[in-house]
């Protein structure tokens, strides 16, 4: 049985005194149609099947708590609608767990038959997360209202950072995004899909050294954007600044300009690496990292000893 089924079950159980629901015993569709004795509690079956029947009439919305389980059963009444991507509600169910999940308005939305029109993937994170969440529910739209949600253009984590005022706020949101990836791969590797806007907005606040990383991204990085993208510069400035400041700043700099380069230099090596290189981040992050480290020992170095595999070696 699935966890939004079994999850069903002992909501169903909990709110109609009438046993656990099982594959097999009595059909859901019975179950909840059963008329409540008293004035149904906010957020219970009966008291969706209450919403329902008046959104036949009417336009209406409530702000409710949602459980798991009534989660669960707005996902039952859920035909025809499309997949869930899993990755997001994921994403969702982070922010959730991690007290990042804020409530802005944005309705669960359901029509006049009694369908879940939009709000899928928040549901769905609910019951990954396990806890209770509010949400606003809008009653009584049509089946085909559907259609025109999520039209307009999804806001990013450099949308919000920049409604705040942060100065170059794509760059920095682009290597918060690297670093938490950085972090959560314990160095491994900078690339995740579970990243979440909140995570990445709430780190570039709490940390000011995301903002100068990508000052310097915006303004030397400038000169070697033909071969490397300025938030990958932004991340390296970053990491690297934690084990030498000046270091950091004398080798980018050198990398990004090209300038006072000797044979040998892992600067120049580094550099000649990066143009044969496509455009993938991985790679060329792995390279930055190797030349670093060459830098740091003082030692001169050919392109040819900079790979570009994975994982990423420590920094030294």
């Amino acid at each position: 049985m699935s966890w939004a089924a079994k999850a069903w079950g002992r909501f169903a159980a909990a709110n109609h005194k009438t046993g656990p629901v099982t594959e097999g015993s009595t059909p859901m569709a019975t179950i909840t149609k059963i008329a409540p004795s008293a004035q149904p509690n906010a957020g219970t079956v009966h008291w969706l099947n209450q919403c329902v029947e008046r959104g036949k009439t009417e336009v209406f919305s409530e702000v409710i708590t949602v459980s798991p389980g009534l989660a669960a059963e707005l996902l039952r009444r859920n035909d025809g609608n499309r997949s869930v991507r899993q990755t997001k509600a994921e994403q969702y169910a982070i922010d959730m767990r991690e007290g990042r999940w804020a409530f802005n308005g944005e309705p669960i939305i359901i029509s006049v038959d009694g369908k879940l029109n939009d709000g899928q993937h928040r549901l769905q994170a609910v019951i990954d997360a396990n806890i209770c969440v509010v949400f606003l529910l809008v009653f009584g739209l049509s089946r085909e209202s559907r259609e025109t949600v999520d039209q307009g253009a999804a806001r990013g984590a450099s949308d919000y950072l920049g409604m705040g005022g942060l100065p170059n706020a794509t760059t920095a949101a682009g290597i918060a995004r690297l670093v938490l990836a950085y972090e959560q791969a314990e160095g491994q590797s900078a690339e995740s899909k579970l990243i979440t806007n909140a995570s990445v907005v709430e780190r570039v606040r709490a940390d000011s050294g995301i903002s100068t990383s990508a000052h310097f991204a915006v303004t030397t990085g400038r000169g070697g954007r033909n071969y490397v993208a300025g938030v990958v510069i932004g991340f390296c400035h970053y990491l690297f600044t934690q084990i030498d400041a000046d270091d950091a700043n004398e080798f980018l700099t050198q990398v990004c300009t090209g300038q006072r380069l000797n044979a040998g230099s892992p600067a120049l090596a580094v550099r000649e690496r990066l143009l044969a290189e496509g455009k993938s981040r991985q790679p060329k992050i792995a390279i930055i990292f190797r030349g670093w480290n060459f830098y740091r020992r003082r030692m001169k170095v050919r392109n040819t000893s900079l790979p570009k595999t994975l994982p990423f070696p420590a920094l030294v």
